[in-house]
């Protein structure tokens, strides 16, 4: 694969960049796709008053018989200063067949926010067509239409317990055009800022996802705990009850998800992060549960000097009672000139029995891996 990337300016205000890249086809696909796939990606932005702008861009994923391309735009536009207007638009064009015309397909999205010390708010709308294709990103989802209405104003207590409390409202309708139903998820949560550095979050929503035709339930209650007890201890608790979806099958259910985390930072050059996350999901149909999980992680951090650092992370999966632990070493000289060198294993509690891999009470490594990469950058 190779790449090559060009930045520059048009006066003051104007800017252009571009981003080529080729590489080659896999071998087994070559016959139906060609030799090779380019990628061409060209921006324009054209800066305007404050930090308004105006943007185009064109991307391309280009083969010997098939294309995907998509042109568009992007705005930001201060309406006041609280308030800001976006929206961007594309319309993308997929050609899987060379004896089949190209299939058409759009998408649009606008954003009008403001955020003041007493009140945010935000009105969005998105719509993706049925065929629209960016082959050279991510398209999470296509055929919807979502309108988003959110509300958070805050009060501010004369108190020395309570700092600030907000409510949250958000109503959001999403239609999925290929089925032709709808989806809902409304939200009211409350957010308490006391004793200078904790936080209480507590948060009920009613909410419906449509997956093959089908609509489910993902309503639940969410409740978050954090606090910053001194500047070397800070804890972070989460805890989610809702309804719950198990793909692919899919199936309808009920799932509890928590994790808690607790950094510690005793000396100013290292850091401890440990994280504990669970989650389970039992089946509306019989209340059987599917599975239960738990995952552990370990982060060390150890900044020896402004240039030089070390991590170590440790991490284990109780689902699949497998311990990966990577090590990183980076030496940063200046932005853009460093070093980094990595090192990763896989341990599993499986044994050899002389022809196949078995369960074990003890950790076999399975995988290890080294890698080292190095930039330097050189000005004239």
């Amino acid at each position: 694969m190779i790449g090559t990337k060009l930045t520059g300016k048009l006066g003051t205000d104007n800017t252009i960049a571009a981003v080529y890249a080729l590489d080659n086809v896999l071998e087994s696909e070559r016959s139906t796709l060609g030799r090779y796939i380019s990628v061409p990606v060209v921006r324009y932005k054209q800066t305007l008053s404050q930090d308004s702008y105006l943007g185009f861009l064109y991307a391309g994923r280009e083969l010997e018989h098939t294309n995907n391309r998509v042109v568009g735009y992007d705005e930001v536009f201060r309406v006041s200063q609280a308030a800001v207007l976006e929206s961007n638009g594309f319309l993308s064009w997929a050609k899987d067949d060379p004896t089949d015309p190209a299939v058409a397909g759009n998408t649009f999205g606008a954003r009008l926010f403001s955020d003041t010390r007493s009140l945010a708010y935000i009105l969005s709308f998105r719509g993706v067509s049925e065929n629209f294709r960016a082959d050279m990103g991510y398209v999470t989802r296509p055929g919807v239409a979502n309108f988003t209405e959110y509300l958070n104003p805050r009060l501010f207590p004369d108190s020395k317990f309570f700092q600030r409390i907000g409510f949250e409202l958000t109503a959001g309708q999403t239609k999925d055009r290929f089925s032709g139903l709808w989806e809902t998820s409304n939200d009211l949560a409350v957010n308490v800022f006391f004793l200078g550095n904790w936080f209480f979050r507590t948060r009920l929503n009613y909410s419906t996802e449509i997956f093959d035709a089908q609509q489910f339930q993902t309503s639940g209650a969410h409740v978050q705990f954090r606090a910053q007890f001194t500047k070397q201890v800070f804890m972070n608790v989460v805890y989610h009850r809702t309804r719950a979806i198990y793909y692919p099958t899919p199936e309808q259910g009920k799932s509890n998800a928590a994790s808690a985390s607790l950094i510690l930072q005793p000396w100013e050059n290292f850091q401890a992060e440990g994280t504990l996350t669970y989650s389970d999901f039992y089946r509306d149909a019989d209340g059987s549960k599917l599975y239960d999980y738990g995952i552990g992680r370990l982060k060390l951090t150890y900044q020896l000097n402004q240039y030089l650092f070390f991590r170590a992370i440790g991490q284990y999966n109780d689902y699949r009672e497998e311990l990966t632990a990577d090590f990183l070493a980076s030496f940063n000289y200046i932005p853009g000139t460093a070093v980094y060198i990595g090192y990763g294993s896989v341990f599993d509690k499986v044994r050899w029995d002389g022809s196949d891999y078995v369960g074990s009470d003890t950790f076999l490594q399975m995988k290890s891996g080294l890698f080292m990469k190095m930039s330097y950058l050189w000005r004239s």
